[in-house]
């Protein structure tokens, strides 16, 4: 791995190798995790980095359309949920791709963007997936409803004290909170 990844980042060369299930080629594989100069940190680089290797040694179908991928891969090939989905399904939306492929866990929050989610339990159901789009079977999650008006208030928060004058100014200003 190159390119500033922190210890987990280091360490998703191992999580893709234990998969049994796939044959990992034994010639050395360079990630690059560009741009070199930022710092990378967590897990849900796995799923990408696994598929990637994949797609290269033909074991995967690559697929027509252009998917974002974020998820941390088991040693036994199950999708663990990760942060940040939020965001990145976000920046999948506005980069134009063509869906999101998350771990189940992370359906709901990946959701909430108007982006198609794709969501699994296991590597092999992705793979499964990219060889036959069509027979995409959604986990049994409940979806929250896209475009729904939340109704928030500040009432409701609790245990923070400490930002109530920052609140006061930003309202007072007409700022954006």
């Amino acid at each position: 791995m190159v390119g500033l990844g922190d210890a987990a980042v280091q360490e998703a060369a191992d999580r893709i190798e234990s998969h049994c299930q796939f044959e990992f080629p034994w010639r050395k594989i360079v990630y690059n995790l560009a741009p070199s100069h930022r710092r990378k940190s967590g897990t849900h680089f796995d799923l990408a980095m696994a598929l990637a290797l994949l797609f290269h040694t033909d074991q995967a179908a690559l697929p027509k359309q252009s998917f974002g991928c974020i998820g941390e891969l088991a040693l036994d090939g199950e999708l663990r949920p990760v942060t940040g989905v939020l965001p990145m399904a976000d920046a999948a939306q506005k980069a134009g791709l063509d869906g999101l492929i998350v771990p189940a866990a992370n359906l709901a929050e990946a959701n909430l963007v108007p982006v198609p989610v794709y969501a699994f339990h296991r590597l092999e159901h992705i793979i499964h997936f990219l060889r036959q789009p069509d027979s995409y079977n959604p986990p049994n999650h409940s979806l929250p409803r896209r475009n729904v008006q939340l109704r928030l208030d500040f009432a409701d928060v609790q245990g923070q004290e400490g930002l109530s004058p920052y609140i006061a100014a930003a309202a007072a200003g007409g700022h954006n909170f």
